[in-house]
């Protein structure tokens, strides 16, 4: 069966919820979709009600503004498996109605020297995992990294358990003392294995052309 396209998926939304409108044959995507329900039938879905309630926009998905976010990033020379994580993510979002995207992948020299200039980070080019191909930072579509402490954590636990369900090992950025909810890297890099002539593609398209 072919992927539903981003304009499909909205009109069943509609029809049927979001249950409905997000089920695809595509095997990475349906396991994306598994680790979330099961990520939030663990928690305390009172407690999570509201942290998920200010983040959901259905309507942004089939907005223009979306599909340009999702191009943002640069993935010539990153590692594989931290973009596959990055869309997997970003997939297990959006399942929840919360519009998520890639601000940061592949960082180059201007780039590093500019962040590192404004204290945004602790390291000089080309030491940093960005420099490498192996980091990548996801903020929220509309409030980017104005995010509370609790809205976060549920976005650290959700990659953990992507992480895990990928048999991946990443660091988060807001564990560290010096707080960067929104970075993630590989933990243990070893060789890069960067993809190849990718350039500047969506989360969506890594998710059906990229495997591991």
């Amino acid at each position: 069966m072919k992927p539903k396209s981003l304009a499909q998926w909205f009109r069943e939304f509609r029809r049927h919820g979001v249950s409905r409108a997000s089920r695809m044959s595509d095997k990475t995507v349906e396991t994306s979709d598994q680790i979330t329900e099961n990520f939030f039938q663990r928690i305390d879905l009172g407690e999570a009600a509201p942290v998920v309630a200010r983040l959901q926009d259905m309507h942004f998905f089939t907005k223009e503004g979306y599909l340009v976010q999702g191009h943002r990033a640069d993935w010539a020379g990153v590692d594989d498996r931290i973009a596959v994580f990055a869309a997997r993510l970003i997939e297990a979002l959006r399942r929840k109605g919360m519009p998520f995207y890639v601000h940061c992948a592949l960082r180059s020299k201007m780039a590093q020297d500019d962040v590192f200039a404004k204290g945004f980070s602790k390291v000089r080019w080309p030491k940093g995992k960005h420099n490498q191909g192996f980091a990548v930072d996801i903020v929220h579509s509309h409030f980017h990294w104005e995010l509370s402490r609790g809205e976060w954590n549920m976005v650290g636990r959700l990659g953990k358990n992507v992480a895990r369900a990928m048999g991946l090992k990443v660091a988060w950025g807001g564990d560290w003392s010096f707080w960067d909810p929104a970075h993630w890297q590989l933990s243990d890099s070893g060789p890069p294995v960067p993809l190849q002539d990718i350039g500047r593609r969506t989360p969506r398209w890594i998710l059906r052309h990229v495997s591991l």
